[in-house]
């Protein structure tokens, strides 16, 4: 879901350990991953099902996250609530897939697509341009993977899927 965000530079998994004290003894900790963002900040990720949190969890967490406050990152649990739907990510990574098997794009094509697709148009309308201007239909996945356009990713994607320009 994190490849989505724009200004996620990297995602790095188990990216090192901490130590934090806790009842009178230090401990070690190794987060899931940390995301590192294009301004230079860095948040660190736990995975956690939300029904293993209970109060000593959440306290183990607490300690956690104030090591971590006293060098500069931002810490999250992060549950199955946080997360999209399944819908949204087979959404997701399908507009992925189209991304990548486009390639590099067309820099005039592009352009003359964002310039079109400027007002709120339909996915099957969007399409169709492509199709008469001999543009690669894939390019409207490249333009919401780079979030150049915004559709509604948690339904079922149809032709009547609004496209909507991220530059208004």
């Amino acid at each position: 879901m994190f490849e989505f965000d724009q200004t996620i530079v990297s995602v790095k998994s188990q990216p090192f350990s901490i130590q934090y004290y806790d009842d009178g003894s230090n401990r070690n900790y190794t987060p899931d991953f940390s995301l590192s963002y294009c301004n230079g900040s860095i948040k660190i990720i736990e995975v956690k099902a939300n029904a293993t949190l209970n109060e000593k969890i959440n306290r183990k967490y607490k300690l956690i996250e104030k090591v971590f406050k006293q060098h500069g990152f931002e810490f999250q649990v992060m549950t199955e609530n946080h997360l999209p739907s399944r819908l949204a990510l087979s959404n997701m990574m399908m507009i992925k897939r189209n991304t990548i098997a486009l390639g590099r794009p067309d820099e005039d094509a592009l352009n003359y697509l964002l310039n079109i697709l400027s007002v709120p148009v339909s996915l099957d309308k969007a399409l169709d341009i492509c199709k008469c201007l001999k543009i690669n239909t894939n390019m409207i996945s490249y333009c919401v993977f780079h979030d150049y356009v915004k559709m509604e990713l948690s339904s079922s994607l149809n032709g009547e899927t609004m496209l909507l320009s991220n530059f208004l």
